[in-house]
């Protein structure tokens, strides 16, 4: 979606008006600088609201996600070396205006995944999840312990260190038991935060499912059907790319 200018201040834009849009989609042709494609820009819009509207992190999209930070550096360059009396031109407006937007995309993108990491940290960092640990990427996973570290540390400082030792546990609850003496369930962690996996998304459907079992019964799903289900229902259509979020 962001493609490169022509020549000097007094060349005429790159394409002509008619292909404006062309610019806006990233199917245009243009000059020098390095474009970003308008394939990857819709994905990236994509996975943003797939991430911001299933109830779970989802993988992180790394290749997609390095390809768009490296045109978003060229063309930054490109937008950088046009000289000062282009800079009045229509043209570099519009390569200013569509840089900002994907960058837009991409921090939101990434902005939506750190909430949740923060939101659900104990929950992806239980060795029961690490398949959700595993979607993390290398700088989440870093910032996920360092957050994990820092909340524990100030809950202690703040709270639980002035309550009684047994009573100190962030992540279990103590019982008391028949002789008055707090005891520990070690059954499970059952203080930890969970994405509800249950709640409602709307999905339309990319491709041609056929019968696809929800609950119960069973549902024909056929491209660009569009519908409201729980999420643990799709969440293999999902990830099959199957489906998409709205």
């Amino acid at each position: 979606a962001i493609v490169g200018g022509g020549g000097g201040s007094g060349e005429s834009m790159a394409m002509p008006w008619a292909n404006t849009q062309e610019l806006l989609d990233g199917e245009g042709g243009g000059g020098g600088g390095e474009g970003t494609d308008g394939n990857d820009v819709r994905e990236i819009k994509q996975a943003w609201i797939n991430e911001k509207n299933a109830p779970v992190i989802l993988p992180y999209r790394e290749e997609l996600v390095n390809r768009i930070g490296s045109s978003i550096a060229s063309q930054e360059e490109f937008i950088q070396s046009m000289g000062a009396e282009r800079r009045e031109e229509l043209s570099y407006t519009l390569y200013q205006m569509e840089l900002d937007r994907i960058k837009y995309l991409l921090r939101s993108y990434l902005r939506d995944r750190l909430k949740k990491i923060q939101a659900y940290c104990l929950h992806i960092l239980d060795r029961r999840n690490m398949h959700l640990y595993a979607r993390l990427s290398s700088k989440e996973q870093e910032f996920l312990k360092g957050f994990v570290d820092a909340m524990g540390g100030l809950f202690y400082d703040t709270v639980l260190s002035g309550f009684p030792y047994a009573y100190q546990h962030m992540l279990k609850q103590y019982q008391d038991s028949d002789e008055g003496e707090p005891t520990q369930d070690n059954t499970e962690f059952d203080m930890i935060p969970e994405p509800n996996t249950r709640s409602h998304v709307f999905v339309v459907a990319t491709e041609n499912v056929g019968d696809y079992q929800v609950e119960s019964s069973y549902i024909n799903i056929r491209a660009n059907d569009l519908f409201v289900t729980r999420y643990n229902y799709i969440e293999s259509l999902l990830k099959e790319d199957s489906v998409q979020l709205v």
